[in-house]
C-alpha cells in the first residue's frame, strides 16, 4: 500500500505505535469516490520494526524493486550496522578496526538469539516475539544514518512527542546525512534510467514489427528456395518435370472434342 491511496499521516501514527508506549491504530485510505474509509475493518496496526522493520521482500514481490535506499534511525540497531562510505583501512585503522570488533559482536548476539529463540527461551514483548528483531536486515544498498544526539542513541527522546524546534534539527539531520550518498544515488538514477529507456525503445521496436503489413506476393519465404530448386531441376535435368494438375471434374480437359449440337425438333403438320 502507498499514497496517495492511503492517508500519510495514518500510516506515520501506526509506524510510531510501538508496542507498550503508543496504542495501536487505524490505518486510514480512501476508496474511489475519496471518502475517508479504514483500510481494513477492525484491523490495528503497530509499529513494524519489531517483525519487519524495512520489508525487502514485500517490496520486491509487489513493486519489483530491486535496489532498497533506507533511512535507519533506530537507535537499537545503529551501532551494529555500517552506513559509512567505505574508506581505506590503512588512512583509517582505528574506525577500521572498530567496524570489524562491531560486526563480530553483531554475529555473535545474532547467533545466540537466534538459538534462544529457537529453544523457546526469549520472552514475547507485548505479545510479540522478540526473536524477529535478531533475524531481519536493517541496511539496504544505500543506508542514510542521522548524526544522534546522546539521549537519541539511548532512546530517551522516543518516547516524548517532539517539538517545532526537534522536528527541524531532524529535517537539517536528515539532510545532511544523505549529502555523502549523492553521487552514489546519481549513478543508481542513471542506472535505472538508462535501463527503462533500452526497454521502451524494445517495445516501440516490437509494436513496430507487429503493425507492419505482411507480405502477400508470391511464396513465403521459406519455399521460395526450394521452388527455385525444382525449377532448375526442371528445366536443365534430363528427367521430366512435375506432372500437371488433374483437371478439376466440373471442367472438361483441354484435348477433348466438343460435344455434337442437339438436333431441332420437326415442324408441325399443316392443317
Amino acid at each position: 500500500v502507498c499514497t496517495p491511496h492511503v492517508l500519510l499521516r495514518s500510516a506515520v501514527l501506526c509506524s510510531c505505535a510501538l508496542p507498550g508506549i503508543m496504542a495501536a491504530s487505524q490505518l486510514l485510505a480512501k476508496d474511489m469516490d475519496g471518502r475517508v474509509v479504514p483500510f481494513e475493518d477492525q484491523v490495528e496496526w503497530i509499529d513494524g520494526s519489531i517483525q519487519a522493520d524495512v520489508p525487502f521482500q514485500r517490496m520486491a514481490t509487489l513493486f519489483s524493486v530491486t535496489n532498497f535506499l533506507v533511512s535507519q534511525t533506530n537507535f537499537h540497531v545503529l551501532p551494529f550496522i555500517s552506513h559509512t562510505i567505505s574508506q581505506d583501512p590503512a588512512q583509517h585503522p582505528i574506525r577500521s578496526g572498530m567496524r570489524s570488533i562491531m560486526g563480530a559482536i553483531d554475529l555473535d548476539i545474532r547467533h545466540r538469539a537466534l538459538v534462544l529463540s529457537k529453544l523457546g527461551l526469549l520472552p514475547r514483548l507485548y505479545g510479540q516475539d522478540i526473536g524477529s528483531i535478531f533475524k531481519q536486515q536493517y541496511h539496504g544498498h544505500v543506508t542514510m544514518v542521522p548524526k544522534l544526539s546522546a539521549s537519541q542513541s539511548l532512546g530517551l527522546e522516543a518516547i516524548v512527542n517532539p517539538s517545532v524546534k526537534d522536528m527541524q534539527q531532524y529535517l537539517r539531520g536528515g539532510k545532511r546525512a544523505v549529502f555523502p550518498h549523492v553521487q552514489r544515488l546519481r549513478c543508481m538514477m542513471s542506472a535505472e534510467i538508462t535501463i527503462w529507456q533500452c526497454l521502451e525503445t524494445l517495445v516501440e521496436r516490437r509494436r513496430k514489427e507487429k503493425s507492419s503489413p505482411r507480405r502477400l506476393s508470391g511464396p513465403p519465404l521459406q519455399l521460395q528456395q526450394p521452388l527455385q530448386d525444382a525449377g532448375s531441376h526442371a528445366a536443365g535435368a534430363p528427367h521430366s518435370p512435375l506432372p500437371p494438375l488433374a483437371p478439376e471434374a466440373d471442367e472438361p480437359p483441354e484435348s477433348a472434342p466438343a460435344p455434337a449440337p442437339l438436333p431441332l425438333p420437326p415442324p408441325p403438320p399443316p392443317p
